[in-house]
């Protein structure tokens, strides 16, 4: 079996996702969304057990890891299956978790206020 890491998210600032500074009462509800990537389900192949790696620098906002189990997924086919949450404390914050299933696709959605997204990564 063969392991693939996938970049998810690669270097997100403010200024990369508005175009401009944030401003909390028109971009409050602001969700962005990464390009979806080939999960395992794909491949069909492993156990479903995979590691997701997030790194930030005074990041505040959340990264959400969405999957769907569809080949040609629309926008209504995709769930969240983890969701992390930064404050604005999180100067330089490393972190992991660990999702099982056999996505087909999975993508990343993030809400930024501050800060970096440096990376975030899943082993599949």
């Amino acid at each position: 079996m063969s392991f693939e890491t996938l970049n998810l998210l690669e270097n997100i600032t403010v200024a990369s996702a508005y175009g401009r500074d944030y401003n909390s009462g028109s971009d409050a509800d602001t969700i962005f969304y990464s390009d979806k990537n080939r999960g395992a389900g794909y491949y069909k192949n492993g156990d479903g057990v995979h590691t997701v790696f997030f790194h930030t620098e005074g990041f505040e906002g959340t990264i959400t890891i969405q999957a769907t189990l569809e080949l040609y997924p629309g926008n209504q086919d995709w769930v969240d299956v983890h969701t992390e949450t930064f404050a604005l404390d999180s100067s330089n914050s490393l972190r992991s978790t660990t999702i099982t299933g056999k996505f087909v696709f999975i993508r990343a959605a993030y809400h930024i206020e501050n800060g970096e997204i440096i990376t975030a990564r899943y082993n599949c």
